[in-house]
């Protein structure tokens, strides 16, 4: 939780090297493992996530989640982590293909967000949001101004905006050049949980523990309409390319599509036992992918709402899920201390 990892997914998708044989033939590789299943590092440094004991952050299976609150410098390319062992250089067969990892946050990071250009990377942590040179792995600046942990961070397809959502009930625009905040989007009754910015930069969505999606106007700041209809929080949100279509994936076990310019809910995905924490759609907004507390991800069809296929092979829930631009790979990351890519077509 106290740093962010650059994997090199070229030695997964272009060779052998670093892969790991799996039971399951869906899934081509393990991408990382750690040893502890709720990655709390540091025991010795504990103490309980979300001060104030905010209700979201009370999971149904392991009780409250805990953090490492020791703070530790970054560890330069060729080095040894010395809480760890592990190497960030080009890796041996058999071991992970890390190229760097950061350590700046003093507390767990909840969400992450690339540039399109991959030269900068923004992550979202229980103290603040940060920029980072994806090239360097040297933090640029903080972004500073949340009351409350950050849930969820959404950076604008040209780079220059960023979106931050928080449990102080708000969603922040800052300016990526120089972390001026430029507006509060503000009217959530409950935490933010999840941010998704258009790719035009013209709107926003957020999602919320108090059960609802909502559409701003980026530029105004106003808020355009609510999407009603979970019975739970909505933990994660995804625009289509065209913006004309949402997806929700909530607490409640399930995921919905909205019409974005009536706000009216087009279908519910039902199948999950336990609830959805990460939804992706497809570029070309055919497939949906949804990640959940019940330790499996599944493949979905839009235009029917049928589930084509569950991912089953983590040990512990599944906090996310993203699928590659051609559709035919798909990225699952676990509380289970693993990511995982599988083969989408099988």
């Amino acid at each position: 939780f106290l740093s962010f990892r650059v994997w090199a997914m070229v030695v997964l998708l272009n060779g052998t090297n670093g892969k790991k044989e799996v039971e399951d033939p869906g899934q081509v590789a393990e991408i990382a493992k750690g040893t502890d299943p709720v990655n709390a590092a540091n025991p010795g440094f504990k103490e309980k996530l979300a001060p104030g004991g905010h209700k979201d952050l009370h999971h149904p299976n392991t009780g409250e989640w805990e953090k490492s609150v020791e703070k530790t410098e970054p560890i330069p390319l060729g080095k040894t982590d010395p809480q760890d062992g592990e190497k960030f250089v080009s890796q041996p067969a058999g071991e992970k293909p890390i190229l760097l990892a950061q350590l700046g946050h003093s507390s767990g990071v909840s969400s992450v967000s690339l540039s399109s250009d991959g030269k900068w990377l923004v992550t979202g942590s229980w103290d603040n949001a940060r920029l980072w040179d994806v090239g360097t792995g040297k933090e640029v600046r903080a972004f500073n101004g949340h009351s409350s942990e950050i849930h969820s961070v959404s950076l604008s397809g040209d780079g220059k905006w960023l979106v931050t959502g928080s449990a102080d009930k708000t969603a922040r625009l800052w300016d990526v050049g120089t972390s001026k905040e430029v507006r509060v989007f503000d009217g959530h009754s409950d935490g933010v949980l999840a941010v998704s910015l258009s790719s035009d930069g013209k709107w926003l969505v957020t999602g919320s523990a108090d059960n609802t999606a909502r559409l701003w106007d980026v530029d105004a700041g106003s808020q355009v309409r609510a999407f009603r209809g979970h019975s739970s929080r909505i933990s994660s949100v995804s625009l289509s390319g065209d913006g004309n279509w949402l997806v929700t994936g909530s607490a409640d076990k399930t995921a919905r599509l909205w019409n974005v310019a009536t706000g009216k809910e087009v279908r519910a995905f039902q199948g999950h036992t336990s609830g959805i924490t990460s939804v992706a759609l497809s570029r070309d907004g055919k497939w949906l992918v949804t990640g959940s507390w019940d330790k499996t991800a599944r493949l979905w069809e839009i235009a029917t709402g049928k589930e084509i296929r569950a991912f089953c092979g983590h040990s512990f829930d599944i906090n996310s899920v993203m699928l590659s631009s051609d559709n035919k790979l798909l990225i699952t990351g676990s509380v289970d201390n693993t990511a995982r890519l599988w083969d989408v077509g099988t």
